[in-house]
């Protein structure tokens, strides 16, 4: 769940133009959830780090703490950081329907 979680925050934080997300933000939305109620602030990033996900010092928005970077997370992953579903493009092209009469009678 917390892989999914991040992975998630992450891939909209890109969406938004940013290279990542730091880890009281990550830790910010999870408490909104209900989620990891009994970890702070300061001791979020070991649980990261024990759930496989790399953290450093990057800078989101000129301010710079330890956070997740896109590009570290896509390593981990070994994919692009997903999007939830409700979040993703639909980029598929429409065709006009074909009408069921058309070409008939043109024998």
């Amino acid at each position: 769940m917390l892989t999914e979680y991040v992975e998630q925050a992450v891939a909209i934080a890109k969406h938004e133009g940013k290279g990542g997300v730091h880890a009281v933000e990550l830790l910010h939305g999870l408490h909104k959830k209900g989620d990891f109620l009994g970890l702070t602030s300061a001791a979020f990033p070991a649980k990261l780090r024990d759930a496989g996900i790399r953290t450093k010092v990057i800078s989101v928005g000129g301010n710079k703490q330890i956070g997740v970077q896109y590009a570290e997370l896509e390593k981990v992953l070994k994919h692009m950081p997903r999007l939830p579903a409700h979040l993703v493009p639909d980029l598929t092209e429409t065709a006009p329907l074909a009408s069921p009469l058309a070409g008939a009678g043109s024998e």
